[in-house]
């Protein structure tokens, strides 16, 4: 099972101690079984179809929220995105180049994620490390992407300023 199933997406693995078995490594489920049946039921009782859907839609259009800022920033560049509501991008403001660009963007996510403000992770495009910001919370408002936007950069300028 390990052969057929055992994969990890760099987004999964960054920092993570590996003192639990991934039994992603033995079934095609990424997560451990549970009662998963359960949850669906409760949303669908609690939701409905149109709720799901309305959820769905607000997760998909804050994702093009979010890489219009993207693009409309001068030191970011938008790498990946839709039509999931994921955005995936780097700093283009950085001579660093490289392992050392990858190790920056791992340094600014770790930071954005210590501050506790917002979260994002790393994930390998086209053999480069960059943020990757997944909307999936049903909280996650506009101003929720200024804040992470803010905090990314702010992460950029902090790495930036020499340490004494």
């Amino acid at each position: 099972l390990h052969t057929a199933f055992a994969h990890r997406a760099s987004y999964l693995t960054p920092g993570e101690p590996d003192t639990l078995p991934w039994l992603s490594h033995s079934t095609i489920e990424l997560t451990r079984p549970g009662t998963r049946a359960l949850a669906l039921w409760a949303t669908l009782h609690h939701l409905g179809r149109d709720g799901v859907t309305a959820l769905l839609q607000h997760y998909l259009t804050l994702a093009d929220h979010l890489r219009e800022k993207i693009t409309a920033n001068s030191r970011l560049e938008l790498v990946a995105g839709g039509p999931w509501p994921v955005a995936c991008f780097r700093l283009t403001d950085t001579t660093a180049t490289g392992p050392e660009a990858d190790a920056l963007h791992t340094r600014i996510a770790h930071h954005v994620q210590t501050a506790g403000r917002a979260y994002l992770a790393t994930v390998t495009v086209d053999d480069r490390t960059v943020l990757r910001a997944c909307l999936c919370n049903y909280r996650t408002r506009e101003s929720d992407l200024d804040l992470l936007l803010r905090e990314v950069l702010h992460a950029a300028d902090s790495d930036r300023t020499p340490t004494r």
